[in-house]
């Protein structure tokens, strides 16, 4: 039986945060200064993001005795492909390697921020897309709570009316039409408030670690997926901390034996056609029949804000696109540039890249390039809201 650690539609709404995808790995912090207050009223909170690919987190150092003012925030990411793993093993079953390499990511944070989760801090790991079609989530929430975090599992809806309230309440232009837009490894969302300021949605089930393994499964040749697999592996272990010799020689020797200088990761530009042509059937054509998108889109011309790493680190960043508003071109551009190219002709490209973003970076552009061309909408802006805190300050225990 599964542990019910769903959020509830009311304390989960309180919650600005989301998740996103894939795209990839960042360290930084913002100390602020720490002014002289009681140690007494002075709480330590960790909250981690649990995405497809990346797990974020924001300690947060607050003064209880003074309405939960901040008087610190630091960030730490650190990636972990759960979406692949899945992808990888072709079920709903996250392997056991995968939960305890997982697991291991979230104690290396922990580390980082030199916590032990309950004396000194309160911790909460919030999953999200990947998790909810895990059949053995329970294994993994098990896990979580043996390193003293408190595990919860994000719904899909909630995900969104948390992505866009946060882009409401962050935007400068968020009294004009919107449209919010997030993804992460294994799901999107697109949220706007249309007649009467309702809510509405559209959840789309593809993110980009899990449309890369559809896409790489229809068009790349059974040599190239070979050595995908056994290069995902090898990544998997080095972002998972596992430092066994015999697993790292193990996976080494499979990439030797799979891999050779022209296995490609990324689909031939011969069949770009044919790859644009699938995700409109996967992906745009479910955007375009959904009536009251298009409607609110015809009749108010809507701004779509992006907030996920997918943009605002890796297409601004990793891709060396310094910009805050990103247009199709853009995007074709980069699907293109990637396009019938090997592991390392990519890595060659954008070296900024970590290596569990190179394999995705086509089908992410894709999905990108596919729901704008859906929207009739040429440009995203890009926007970094703080999605995390009003959920600390809502489950501060007394």
């Amino acid at each position: 039986m599964k542990t019910n650690l769903t959020f509830n539609s009311h304390s989960f709404f309180s919650l600005l945060f989301f998740i996103s995808l894939f795209f990839c790995n960042i360290s930084h912090a913002n100390d602020g200064n720490v002014k002289s207050h009681s140690s007494d009223c002075i709480r330590k909170f960790l909250i981690l993001d649990i995405g497809s690919s990346t797990t974020k987190s924001i300690l947060y150092t607050k003064d209880v005795c003074n309405n939960n003012k901040t008087i610190k925030k630091e960030s730490f990411n650190k990636n972990y492909p759960y979406q692949s793993c899945l992808s990888d093993s072709d079920s709903n079953i996250l392997p056991e390697r995968c939960v305890i390499e997982g697991t291991k990511v979230i104690s290396a944070i922990k580390e980082h921020f030199q916590l032990n989760c309950q004396d000194d801090s309160q911790c909460t790991a919030i999953a999200t897309g990947w998790a909810r079609y895990t059949e053995n989530i329970n294994d993994w929430i098990l896990a979580v709570k043996d390193i003293n975090v408190e595990p919860l599992i994000a719904s899909q809806t909630h995900e969104g009316e948390m992505k866009l309230n946060a882009i409401k309440d962050t935007a400068i232009n968020a009294h004009k039409p919107f449209i919010a837009f997030d993804i992460g490894g294994g799901s999107f969302q697109l949220g706007w408030f249309g007649h009467n300021n309702k809510l509405y949605q559209h959840n789309g089930g593809y993110g980009t670690d899990n449309f890369t393994h559809d896409l790489q499964a229809k068009f790349l040749s059974q040599s190239d997926q070979a050595c995908v697999h056994a290069r995902n592996k090898l990544i998997l272990l080095a972002n998972g901390g596992n430092s066994e010799p015999a697993l790292i020689k193990n996976a080494l020797k499979q990439q030797e034996a799979f891999c050779n200088v022209t296995s490609l990761t990324s689909v031939h530009p011969k069949d770009l056609d044919k790859v644009i042509k699938y995700a409109d059937e996967k992906i745009g054509a479910e955007i375009r029949s959904n009536n009251a998108l298009q409607s609110f889109i015809t009749a108010e011309h809507p701004t779509i804000y992006g907030d996920s790493l997918l943009l605002s680190l890796g297409f601004k960043n990793q891709l060396g696109f310094d910009k805050d508003i990103v247009t199709t071109d853009d995007i074709y551009k980069v699907m293109q540039s990637v396009s019938g190219m090997t592991y390392t002709q990519i890595k060659s490209i954008y070296p900024h890249l970590p290596d569990i973003c190179v394999n995705t970076t086509q089908a992410s552009m894709l999905i990108l390039y596919t729901i704008m061309k859906s929207l009739n909408i040429n440009e995203i802006h890009i926007i970094q809201t703080d999605y995390m805190e009003h959920f600390v300050d809502s489950h501060i225990k007394k």
